[in-house]
């Protein structure tokens, strides 16, 4: 049984957890094209068998989040999840917010990892190095940034959409967009709706998936030989 899954991950269950569970279904091998945050839902790709190979086709290609960020607050985890630790009850209006994301936050911009992340420094886990109450220096990361629309900004919170590449973390680019408005933010919710070529319409809950799900690894090789500049086109359009 060869080919991949498109799953909707429900908030509240790990990534880790979602392969397990296709895994323990299928008895196959088992992998992912990238983490999702315990408390984010959406789209995540499932490669079972020989299909996993291409698995890092998908992770390298563009992502498109939803996201809610709430102003007045900052997280240790930068989302809901986690322990408050600044707050600052001033609420940027929406034209600043639109003309900070404007100049800082379109194409090649640097971002700092959160330290809960999976990012691997010396060979540890950064959430470890929270855990433990560890200090470390937070690696950073060039990202590329195609577009960030404003899709609702009422009293503290703001609904935006973000079109960007690998290794982007929302959570670090609310932190930031509110930093720069010298303000603070927060995540409350956050779901991928797209992973090049896939979007969210076309997945599956994770209670109802079956065989018949598969989409079959001959199908996959041939999404895979799409020429690579057709997802660099579709990344900056």
């Amino acid at each position: 049984m060869n080919g991949i899954l498109l799953v909707d991950k429900p908030s509240g269950m790990s990534s880790f957890d979602v392969v397990k569970k296709i895994k323990k279904k299928f008895n196959e091998k088992t992998g992912h094209s990238g983490i999702l945050d315990r408390f984010a839902c959406g789209l995540m790709i499932i490669g079972i068998g020989k299909a996993t190979k291409f698995l890092s086709f998908f992770e390298n290609g563009y992502k498109i989040y939803q996201a809610r960020l709430v102003f007045g607050y900052e997280t240790d985890t930068l989302d809901i999840s986690g322990k408050v630790l600044y707050k600052k009850e001033y609420f940027p209006s929406l034209d600043e917010i639109h003309n900070s994301i404007k100049q800082n936050f379109i194409g090649k911009i640097e971002q700092i990892v959160p330290i809960y992340s999976n990012v691997k420094v010396n060979g540890k886990r950064l959430y470890k190095y929270a855990i433990a109450n560890e200090s470390i220096t937070l690696p950073k990361r060039t990202i590329s940034i195609s577009n960030i629309e404003i899709l609702n900004y009422q009293k503290n919170m703001l609904e935006i959409r973000v079109v960007c590449s690998k290794g982007t973390y929302i959570r670090a680019l609310s932190r930031d967009i509110a930093r720069s408005l010298n303000a603070f933010a927060t995540v409350s919710y956050l779901e991928r709706l797209y992973i090049y070529p896939f979007s969210i319409k076309a997945a599956i809950n994770l209670s109802c998936i079956s065989e018949n799900h598969i989409i079959p690894i001959e199908k996959v090789k041939y999404i895979t030989k799409i020429d690579t500049l057709e997802v660099i086109n579709g990344f900056s359009n």
